[in-house]
């Protein structure tokens, strides 16, 4: 991944924030958030996919409802999450991933 250097997201406190411990927890939280976002052009690497893609299909499987219902709310909080950054001007056209997420997932609803 040959991506230049960023300044880290650094945490900010929030309106529930009350105390150093849920403070630390916020940052990790954060941090990994963070991290996650970075390595997604790995996940698109050749034969990256292919092999993710079969371990999350086994682990969704296994996942009971409760959980399953929490994968759909974070993939829509996600996509609306793109959408936004799409409508403010962030990473728009140019960078080769001008599909907002709202087409999609308009896309992916009606293949099912």
């Amino acid at each position: 991944m040959s991506e230049p250097a960023r300044e880290p997201v650094r945490p900010r406190a929030g309106p529930g924030d009350r105390g150093a411990a849920r403070t630390g927890a916020l940052a990790a939280g954060r941090l990994g958030i963070e991290t996650f976002v970075r390595l997604l052009p790995l996940f698109y690497q050749e034969g990256v996919h292919a092999q993710w893609t079969a371990a999350a299909r086994e682990i969704v499987r296994a996942s009971d409802a409760e959980t399953r219902g929490f994968a759909v709310r974070l993939a829509r909080e996600v996509l609306a999450l793109v959408d936004e950054a799409v409508a403010e001007g962030a990473g728009a056209a140019g960078d080769g991933h001008a599909a907002t997420a709202s087409g999609l997932e308009q896309r992916h609803r009606s293949k099912g």
